[in-house]
This record gives structure tokens, C-alpha cells and sequence, in this order.
């Protein structure tokens, strides 16, 4: 192989080997009512959300609890935020994963304010739009009771980030300046 190419390929490499790629992401969130839109909701109500997203199997996650809500908790979803909104944190979208139905749990959940956990929920099959508003930043979570029935706490999942290709290009980069030094140092000689 001519050395004039090595260069070609060690950057053709790069850029190939940095393509970004998605598999498996946990995403975790707090929830309050400061976060609830379109108005925050004065409460001292918490809760933690966490989801663990396979893009490869098309499946959703979900681990939800709360604590503290001012009365029984009568819906928990995650809503997505329609695409191009500019800032999804401040929007309000529709319901597309209901945790309480897919659990199998009734409304009102009794005794639910002080502290609750859902079950570990599942859901399958999710759209390429579905998974495309998770990495995005445009889901959120979203519980509602029986004094705020348009939800008491909510938590905005951040936008999944495109892993790093950073260190592959400075890679690639140290490379090429290794082989233009060696092409100097023998044409030199």
C-alpha cells in the first residue's frame, strides 16, 4: 500500500468509527411542581422517575415514586412534546404512556399522597417518533392528583446525548500528525 494513503484511511476510519450510535440509555429525573406547565404548582410534593430505554428492542422502562402530594395521586403518565417546539420544558404535550393504566392500578390510588411506588412498567413496540422525543429532550414525566388534576409534580427528561466523538477524531488527528512527521523525517534522509 502506497504511505500517501495511509492518511486517507486513517481519517476515513474516523469518521466512520464517530458515526453516532444508540442502544441502551437510563434516563433519571426528579419531580415537582416548579417544572409543572403551563403553571407551576405550589407543593411539596417530590417524586423520582427514572426510565431505561432500548432502542434496539423498541421497549420503555419505567420506575416512578412519589412522596408528599397534597392528596391521592388519580394519573401518572409520560407526555412528548410535539417536534419543533422551542423549548419543550416549558410546553405541555399529550398523554402517550399511561404507567397507572399499564399497571393495571385504578384511580384514585387510596392513600397514595404521603408515599407511593408504581410497579416497574413495560411498554413495547415504540414508534421511531417515540424514541426520536426521548432523545430529544421532549418527554416528561407527569403525576396528577385529586386537588391538581391537570398534575401536581412534573419532571422534564433531558435530551439523550449523541455519544462523543471527541476522542476518536483527536485520535485520528494524532495520527495523521505521527505520519506527516515520519513522511518528513524520510523525505529528508
Amino acid at each position: 500500500m502506497r504511505l500517501h494513503l495511509i492518511p486517507a484511511l486513517l481519517l476515513a476510519t474516523t469518521v466512520v468509527a464517530s458515526a453516532p450510535t444508540r442502544a441502551d440509555y437510563q434516563m433519571s429525573v426528579t419531580l415537582n411542581g416548579a417544572q409543572e406547565r403551563p403553571t407551576p404548582v405550589a407543593t411539596s410534593g417530590t417524586g423520582l422517575g427514572s426510565v431505561f430505554l432500548s432502542e434496539a428492542d423498541r421497549t420503555l422502562t419505567i420506575n416512578l415514586s412519589s412522596r408528599n402530594l397534597t392528596s391521592d395521586i388519580t394519573g401518572a403518565h409520560i407526555h412528548l412534546v410535539a417536534p419543533g417546539t422551542p423549548d419543550p420544558t416549558n410546553a405541555v404535550g399529550p398523554i402517550v404512556f399511561d404507567i397507572l393504566a399499564r399497571s393495571g392500578l385504578t384511580a384514585p390510588l387510596v392513600g397514595s399522597a404521603s408515599s407511593f411506588a408504581f410497579p416497574t412498567t413495560v411498554f413495547n413496540n415504540l414508534t421511531s417518533g417515540q424514541i426520536a422525543a426521548f432523545f430529544e429532550g421532549r418527554a416528561y414525566f407527569n403525576i396528577h392528583t385529586q386537588n391538581f388534576r391537570a398534575g401536581e409534580i412534573r419532571g422534564n427528561l433531558a435530551a439523550v446525548p449523541e455519544p462523543s466523538s471527541l476522542v476518536l477524531s483527536a485520535t485520528g488527528a494524532t495520527g495523521l500528525l505521527i505520519l506527516a512527521r515520519r513522511r518528513r523525517g524520510a523525505s529528508a534522509s
